[in-house]
C-alpha cells in the first residue's frame, strides 16, 4: 500500500511547512547528496498562500540488510494509516528481511537525510505477456510525516523511474492507491500516472 499523508514517529530535525527565513534563502546541511556528495541542499520556496516551505534533496540508495528494522517499522506505520488492522511485527519483519535477501522478490530504496532514513520505496516485478515485458509495481512507499510534501517521494520516484527507463525489458510502472486518498492520487497524476480503469480485487488466505 502507498501513502503520502498523516503520521509517523516524531524525531529530531523536524521540518515545518512554515519558515520565517528571508525569501529565496538556501540552506545547506552536512550529509551526503547524490548530486553533490557530502551535502544535502534544502531549498526554501514560497507557496501560493505565501507560506515558506523547505524542499530537501536526499541521498537515494538501495536499502541494505541492516536497514530492515526501519523499513519494517515504516511498513507497520503505513498499515496503521491505510488499513483497518495492524501488521504482526514478526511477520512484517520476516517479510522485509526476505526482500532484502533476495532481489527477485523486490527491491527497496531509501531516502536519507543527515544519516537518517526518512523515506522508502519498494518495487516488485510483474511479467506482461501482452507487452512482452516487465511492469514494475511501486509498493511500500512511505515518507516520514515531518518531511512530507518536501520532495522526498519525488526523489525516490525519479530514481526508480530512471532505473526502469534504462532497462529495455521494463515497459512501465504501476501502483495502487486508496480511493479516498485524493492527495496521493493528485501527487501521482502530477508525476504522469493515470487511472488504468481496473478495480483491484483479492482473496487473502487469512495468514496475516
Amino acid at each position: 500500500m502507498i501513502t503520502v499523508s498523516s503520521g509517523t514517529v516524531a524525531e529530531q530535525h523536524r521540518v515545518s511547512d512554515e519558515f520565517r527565513f528571508p525569501r529565496n534563502r538556501t540552506i545547506d546541511e552536512s550529509t551526503e547528496n547524490p548530486m553533490n556528495p557530502g551535502r544535502v541542499e534544502c531549498r526554501l520556496t514560497r507557496s501560493r498562500r505565501q507560506r515558506m516551505s523547505m524542499e530537501c534533496v536526499p541521498e537515494i540508495r538501495p536499502a541494505a540488510e541492516s536497514d530492515w528494522e526501519t523499513i519494517a517499522e515504516f511498513n507497520r506505520k503505513l498499515a496503521e494509516e491505510t488499513e483497518p488492522h495492524s501488521l504482526d511485527r514478526e511477520t512484517v519483519e520476516a517479510g522485509v528481511k526476505a526482500v532484502l535477501a533476495d532481489q527477485q522478490k523486490g527491491r527497496y530504496f531509501v531516502a536519507v537525510l543527515q544519516g537518517r532514513i526518512v523515506g522508502q520505496l519498494m518495487h516488485t516485478r510483474e511479467w506482461s505477456d501482452w507487452r512482452n515485458g516487465e511492469v514494475w509495481w511501486l509498493q511500500s512507499v512511505y515518507v516520514d510525516a515531518d518531511l512530507r510534501r518536501q520532495g522526498i517521494f519525488a526523489a525516490l520516484y525519479q530514481h526508480l523511474k530512471r532505473l526502469a527507463e534504462a532497462e529495455p525489458a521494463v515497459v512501465g510502472l504501476r501502483l495502487y492507491v486508496e480511493r479516498e486518498n485524493e492527495r496521493a492520487q493528485s501527487t501521482y497524476r502530477k508525476l504522469g500516472f493515470e487511472s488504468a480503469g481496473y478495480l483491484v480485487m483479492e482473496r487473502m488466505f487469512g495468514r496475516l
